[in-house]
């Protein structure tokens, strides 16, 4: 507590008034952001935001106002945030939840598209990706469609090539709904796999929300 706030018992009532303001100024603003999300004619959006900026938050209450006979698939990169988004969402059945690897596993499984080297790097990087391509070619109009795709942690793994592969999965294709969520900032390091020239691009392409 010390190191986060350390003069936290010398707050005057103003500045406590201040910075309460401040939290309702951003639910106000997020909220706005969803109404935007649902009732938008192009319902195509790209959020760049920073850790702790409300991403997640506004992926979850879009999906909680959707009406729940629109299919909605949610994509993440992390196994944690792809378990703490099943907790929350559990009771909505109209929601399938993958982090990304676990996705194209997931379809290779039900095309039958086994691989039997070592899951290192190369095979998340490369031989999975392919290895997902040939099944969505096998399943083909056999593969369930959503009406959404939302995706958190995008700078993880949204390239030209997985955003090709993953509206595949939307009844429209390419001009289908979907809501990309990224931190291009200081989270984009961790991985080192942000595709900052793509991410214009879909800037270019979408709505946006910054």
């Amino acid at each position: 507590i010390k190191k986060i706030r350390p003069k936290v018992s010398h707050l005057s009532l103003v500045e406590l008034n201040v910075s309460k303001n401040e939290i309702i100024t951003m639910e106000e603003k997020q909220s706005l952001f969803v109404d935007q999300l649902i009732y938008s004619p192009n319902k195509q959006f790209i959020i760049d935001g920073n850790a702790g900026s409300g991403k997640t938050i506004i992926l979850l209450e879009t999906i909680y106002r959707l009406n729940e006979n629109e299919n909605i698939l949610m994509v993440c990169f992390n196994r944690q945030l792809s378990d703490y988004l099943s907790n929350r969402l559990k009771d909505k059945k109209n929601v399938k939840i993958f982090n990304f690897h676990s996705l194209l596993e997931h379809y290779c499984k039900t095309a039958l598209i086994e691989f039997k080297g070592e899951k290192n790097n190369n095979y998340y990087d490369e031989n999975l990706p392919t290895m997902f391509l040939e099944a969505l070619i096998k399943l083909s109009d056999n593969i369930e469609k959503f009406d959404w795709l939302m995706a958190d942690e995008s700078q993880d793994f949204i390239d030209e090539n997985s955003f090709d592969n993953l509206t595949e999965l939307l009844k429209n294709g390419k001009n289908g709904n979907y809501v990309l969520a990224f931190d291009s900032g200081l989270q984009s390091g961790v991985y080192n796999k942000m595709d900052i020239d793509f991410l214009k691009t879909l800037k270019n392409k979408a709505n946006n929300l910054d």
